[in-house]
């Protein structure tokens, strides 16, 4: 490789660092989110994150054939910066998995409490048994 496709490449892997930190910075978005559970804020913050996978793979595609085998140390640190961006990525990714699956267990349990309530509701309202007794002590006598 020519240095000019060494300068090439560590600028479109600079390119890639920056969408990698804003889509870090959206993940952290997405885990407050998804606490406030402010589902419109979170699909936009989806929109966005779509957006900067779409310029990384946009420019994955820029780079030139066999481009890890060089030996420049100023590409292998901008690959060892993007593998440590890359992990905090997924991490943060594992968290937010984990509120999404937290909030729709909370989500299923109201659904069930509610279809109880309902069904206590409509028994009560639908009962046609005897109508109430008068109040009595514990031993039978007023």
């Amino acid at each position: 490789m020519t240095d000019t496709n060494h300068s090439e490449v560590v600028a479109i892997l600079d390119a890639q660092y920056d969408d990698y930190r804003a889509m870090l910075d959206i993940g952290s978005h997405q885990r407050n989110c998804l606490s406030r559970s402010d589902l419109p804020e979170l699909d936009d913050s989806f929109r966005q994150m779509h957006t900067c996978m779409d310029r990384i793979r946009l420019l994955n595609s820029r780079l030139p054939q066999h481009w890890q085998e060089t030996a420049d140390p100023a590409i292998a640190e901008r690959r060892s910066h993007l593998r440590q961006i890359i992990g905090e990525l997924d991490r943060i990714r594992q968290l937010n998995e984990q509120s999404v699956r937290d909030l729709l267990q909370e989500t299923r349990l109201d659904l069930k409490r509610s279809q109880r309530g309902h069904r206590a509701v409509k028994n009560y309202l639908t009962h046609e048994g005897a109508p109430p007794q008068e109040a009595q002590f514990y031993d039978g006598r007023r």
